[in-house]
């Protein structure tokens, strides 16, 4: 896996860790109240696509999206992970 010109060498890596359904779960159901969770199927927890083309016509690669059944409907999760290459505040 190449790393891309505007990413850190930690992305591939947390990318590949969060593309793990089972890590995914541990992360709901470590930081998301219980009650929010409670009706969620993970064993239908699955990647959605994360890359597509915008209304104008450009590329966008999202960090992570997945999709999980909550009753009879689908939730849509959107991980985002942002590291600082400094600790400078723009």
């Amino acid at each position: 896996m190449s790393i891309p010109k505007d990413s850190t060498p930690y992305d591939v890596g947390y990318k590949l860790l969060f593309s793990n359904p089972r890590i995914v779960q541990d992360l709901l159901e470590g930081f998301v109240r219980p009650e929010w969770i409670d009706d969620i199927d993970f064993q239908t927890l699955e990647p959605f696509k994360a890359s597509f083309t915008t209304d104008d016509l450009r590329e966008r690669h999202d960090d992570s999206i997945w999709r999980v059944k909550m009753g009879p409907d689908w939730l849509y999760l959107y991980l985002l992970i942002e590291f600082q290459s400094s600790n400078t505040v723009c």
